[in-house]
């Protein structure tokens, strides 16, 4: 919290720190999401293949996340009369795969890791073909 309000004095002040002092932030921001995907990745490498493809319930949430939560989104859009290009975005981005902090959350907590990952990986492949369906139907 400190960092956030930190850095919120920076901008309205508009005080350039030395890169002496700006040069590792940057560095640690840069690495934050490589980092991320790191972590992730190893989670996912500890689950076995068979049971990562096999898990029926991770199929049908990801059904639900890629394809009828867009659509419905996209139908309650069509309903209030939106703007088609908003009603667009609302709906691909709607269609994106599960976060990857979900995954970081379960690490950190200890709960629910296995099955969070399986949902990333496999909500990640499927939305390979989702994705472009869906903006196909748009």
């Amino acid at each position: 919290m400190i960092a956030s309000y930190l850095s919120i004095l920076v901008v309205l002040t508009g005080w350039v720190p030395p890169r002496v002092v700006s040069t590792p932030f940057v560095l640690l921001g840069n690495v934050t999401v490589p980092a991320a995907l790191l972590i992730i990745g190893s989670s996912i490498a500890r689950v076995p293949v068979l049971r990562m493809f096999g898990n029926v319930a991770i199929y049908l949430m990801s059904a639900l996340r890629l394809m009828l939560i867009p659509l419905f989104i996209l139908y309650i859009s069509r309903l209030c009369s939106v703007d088609n290009t908003i009603a667009n975005i609302n709906v691909v981005l709607a269609a994106m795969p599960v976060a990857s902090y979900g995954t970081l959350f379960c690490i950190q907590y200890a709960k629910g890791e296995v099955i969070m990952a399986e949902g990333t990986f496999i909500t990640t492949l499927l939305s390979v073909l989702t994705i472009p369906l869906l903006t196909l139907f748009l």
